[in-house]
């Protein structure tokens, strides 16, 4: 009876050893599962932070770069990126990463698309991001209602902040709107957009001109009046002062037309 109950003894404290181990062995796992897991996902996050900021950059540099071309001033820029979940199973590129447009937008805001690539030898891949860009900054308004045909002063503008969420056509400076026509009414508080004027013209239709008139070396000038609007270059219609005759001839300068015999 002593035999049987010393065997049973160590039976009862091998199995409890045993069963220790194993619950050890099986924390020992889980922890080193856990920071695999951890270290993967570190890893992972790293890639897509470091992917936002290279692409952050990237369109940044775009928009400062059309702004310095465009006049833009005291700009805002709002850039939100949709980077998809893929972007978690990629390897780090060991290479810059390439950003190239994969739009058809002039201006730089709305709705991009960007294409991020490594291009490494031993690491390829592309990845398709859309990008949203919102530009806040001031911009040409009417202050006034200004009537069709009627002449821009600075007197009728102002400038406004204005946010653009989609490309639009606007200025940042009255300069190159003073002394167009309006095509249309344009309402007050209303951007002035430079398709909603005529251009420049040299010679504006009604103007006095000098007509000078060429042949075989020998020029001839006298007054005119311009019948329509005409831009450097381009034909218009001319009446002679004088004898009433409506000529074609071309606009060299301001007020200046030319014709030959």
């Amino acid at each position: 009876m002593s035999y049987n109950t010393g065997r049973k003894g160590n039976f009862r404290t091998s199995e409890a050893e045993r069963k220790d181990r194993k619950f050890i062995l099986h924390l020992l796992i889980s922890a080193l599962l856990f920071l695999m897991g951890s270290s993967a996902a570190k890893a992972e996050s790293a890639r897509k932070n470091e992917l936002e900021m290279h692409l952050n950059q990237s369109v940044r540099q775009e928009i400062a770069t059309y702004a310095a071309l465009h006049d833009w001033t005291r700009y805002t820029p709002q850039i939100t990126l949709r980077i998809p979940s893929s972007v978690e199973h990629l390897p780090a590129c060991p290479q810059p990463l390439r950003i190239t447009s994969r739009d058809y937008n002039q201006q730089p805001i709305g709705n991009l698309k960007r294409q991020v690539s490594c291009n490494a030898p031993e690491q390829q891949w592309q990845l398709s991001i859309r990008v949203t860009v919102s530009i806040t900054l001031p911009v040409a308004v009417a202050k006034t209602t200004i009537n069709r045909e009627t002449k821009i002063s600075s007197e009728m503008l102002k400038m406004e902040s204005m946010t653009f969420r989609q490309p639009k056509d606007f200025v940042t400076r009255f300069q190159s709107l003073l002394g167009k026509r309006a095509k249309r009414r344009i309402r007050s508080g209303q951007i002035v957009s430079p398709s909603y004027l005529e251009q420049n013209w040299l010679i504006e239709k009604g103007d006095e001109v000098i007509i000078t008139a060429s042949k075989n070396g020998m020029q001839a000038s006298t007054k005119g009046i311009a019948m329509e609007n005409g831009a450097r270059n381009e034909q218009i219609s001319v009446k002679n002062a004088s004898s009433g005759t409506i000529i074609r001839a071309t606009v060299t300068e301001r007020g200046k037309v030319e014709t030959n015999f």
